[in-house]
């Protein structure tokens, strides 16, 4: 019995010692990304998120994501779709890890995508105020007010508006 019993601790331990804990997964794909090996970093973040869903580093793991998405740095990944992704896993990091570092820039992030990528304005405008009602002292507000106040306008039209702020 002591001999079966050993022969399983040891194989626990053997199986234990050879998967990769969440932060030593997150360095990997971080390097990938530096070595533009983009669709490995992608497997490696979904495995984390797949494998430690509740992990600190599941946050980090769905933010970097969204980052790779909303640069369309996939190629076999239409403009559109990875856009949405993009969004998705934003949303995943506010709705999943809201107390994450990452969760109020995904929440920007979110709206930014929606306002200026994919003139989903109506969307972006709540996004923005969400992000503004649930962190109102983030550095991003003042850029978030900016949006808000901006959305829609052409360039020329945003000169105006600030300049007759401006001048009053």
């Amino acid at each position: 019995m002591k001999k079966y019993l050993l022969v399983f601790t040891v194989l626990l331990l053997i199986i234990g010692c050879g998967k990769k804990d969440a932060n030593e997964l997150i360095g990997e794909a971080s390097e990938l990304v530096k070595n533009n090996n983009i669709t490995g970093a992608v497997n490696i973040f979904e495995e984390i998120i797949k494998e430690h869903p509740d992990s600190r580093e599941a946050a980090t793991a769905m933010y970097e994501l969204g980052k790779i998405y909303q640069s369309k740095l996939l190629k076999n990944v239409s403009e559109n779709e990875s856009l949405n992704k993009a969004i998705f896993y934003f949303d995943e990091v506010f709705q999943k890890h809201s107390s994450s570092s990452e969760a109020p820039l995904a929440l920007f992030m979110k709206g930014f995508i929606l306002a200026n990528e994919l003139n989903q304005l109506d969307e972006a405008t709540k996004t923005y105020k969400l992000f503004i009602l649930k962190y109102p002292n983030h550095d991003l507000v003042s850029s978030a007010q900016d949006e808000l106040n901006y959305m829609g306008l052409s360039p020329e039209q945003i000169l105006q508006k600030k300049s007759e702020v401006t001048s009053k």
